[in-house]
């Protein structure tokens, strides 16, 4: 018996979740251009390069901050495990599963 037989994609909710997801890509992929463009404008002008400059600077600070704080921050941890405790309880069974699936036990 096949587990993927008759999957997702020949649903109504496949197509309309396939078309949802690709409409989430195309817009994600039209910032991005959008923002290198406009990043690009920015440093070609002599007046604006430094402000271009900056943003990008203050931006990769950002994200920087953001991994220190998410990587070190005991509280933040704890909170994460409390709010998702069912998830990972979840994840944990399945990936059991999974593992007793790939060693033949039924």
């Amino acid at each position: 018996m096949e587990i993927f037989d008759g999957g997702l994609e020949e649903t109504r909710f496949g197509i309309v979740g396939g078309i949802f997801l690709l409409g989430f890509i195309a817009v994600g992929i039209f910032g991005v251009i959008l923002y290198l463009a406009q990043l690009g404008k920015g440093l070609a002008k002599k007046e604006t390069r430094a402000d271009a400059i900056k943003e990008v600077k203050q931006s990769v600070e950002g994200v920087v901050d953001a991994g220190k704080f998410i990587a070190t921050d005991k509280d933040f941890h704890k909170g994460l495990r409390r709010e998702f405790r069912p998830q990972i309880i979840l994840v944990a069974v399945l990936g059991v599963m999974l593992v007793l699936m790939a060693l033949g036990v039924d």
